[in-house]
């Protein structure tokens, strides 16, 4: 098991087998990005990113708020005529990055299909947590996705940064034969004091 630290992270720890496959630091803000993967496995991977730069007031406004509630934000179970429910997708757009561009946000161009949005307690800490899928030109599944958002300054009223812990996987199968332990690897968080 590989346990590590990083921004408001103070500890988390990896499944066992999985390691480092790829580390970015800097570029846009003070951005990083460690991607850890089961070695000799591909198409599986958990991911832990800082995107750097501040969201916008407008989104990060919103997205403070529906922390601060346990919810759920969006569900596509409920039926795509959910007018509310698009409504707090679209005003979260920002800050769900690459799960921001869905089929509510985009419908004509989007390559990510949102199935489920909620606001959750993670450890102490409220995170939003997102689910759904990428898919490529062909309509076919590329990537199953499950990601957590936090904000990563909480004490600071002027910026919002988010942080972003993701579990992605190249196919159904993979997805829930590692979705346990990427639950272990959340449920392993203690967050660094604010």
């Amino acid at each position: 098991m590989l346990t590590l630290q990083e921004g408001v992270i103070q500890k988390i720890d990896m499944p066992s087998g999985f390691e480092l496959n790829e580390e970015t630091r800097g570029g846009m803000g003070m951005n990083w990005l460690r991607v850890y993967s089961p070695k000799g496995v591909d198409g599986v991977s958990i991911s832990l990113f800082y995107r750097g730069a501040p969201e916008l007031v407008e989104y990060a406004r919103v997205f403070r708020s529906l922390l601060k509630n346990p919810a759920v934000v969006f569900d596509d179970s409920d039926g795509p005529k959910d007018e509310g429910a698009q409504a707090r997708v679209r005003s979260i757009q920002s800050c769900l990055g690459n799960a921001g561009n869905n089929q509510i946000t985009n419908p004509e161009h989007s390559r990510f299909y949102l199935e489920k949005i909620q606001t959750i307690e993670l450890c102490g800490r409220p995170v939003m947590a997102v689910q759904g899928y990428f898919y490529g030109p062909d309509g076919q599944v590329d990537n199953n996705y499950m990601g957590v958002f936090f904000d990563a300054t909480p004490d600071d009223r002027e910026a919002c940064r988010i942080e972003e812990i993701v579990f992605e996987a190249a196919n159904w199968d993979l997805f829930e034969q590692y979705f346990a332990e990427f639950q272990k690897t959340l449920n392993s968080v203690r967050w660094a004091k604010s």
